[in-house]
């Protein structure tokens, strides 16, 4: 993401609050020149650094309890990934 995204993201936790109730894991990935040292990423979050040859682990997140995704999460994110492979083909 972008400094500005990163920003937008930090300012709202109850954003990510869905995402990190369904993860064991919560990473920002960032992309390479952003600089983001000035800014708090809470201890729950990891950072990972987008590259153009892949993504490098800065601080792992810690592992943490959560909820079985509902049918419905799991039904939508199949169905993204499948017409995600058809238009990237």
């Amino acid at each position: 993401c972008s400094r500005s995204d990163l920003r937008a993201e930090l300012a709202n936790p109850a954003k990510r609050a869905p995402a990190m109730r369904l993860s064991a894991r919560f990473y920002f990935v960032i992309a390479d020149g952003v600089t983001w040292d000035d800014l708090t990423i809470p201890d729950d979050c990891g950072v990972m650094i987008a590259r153009p040859r892949g993504i490098s682990l800065v601080r792992a997140a810690p592992k943490r309890a959560c909820l079985d995704p509902p049918w419905s999460f799991v039904a939508s994110a199949l169905r993204r990934a499948q017409g995600w492979r058809l238009n990237g083909a």
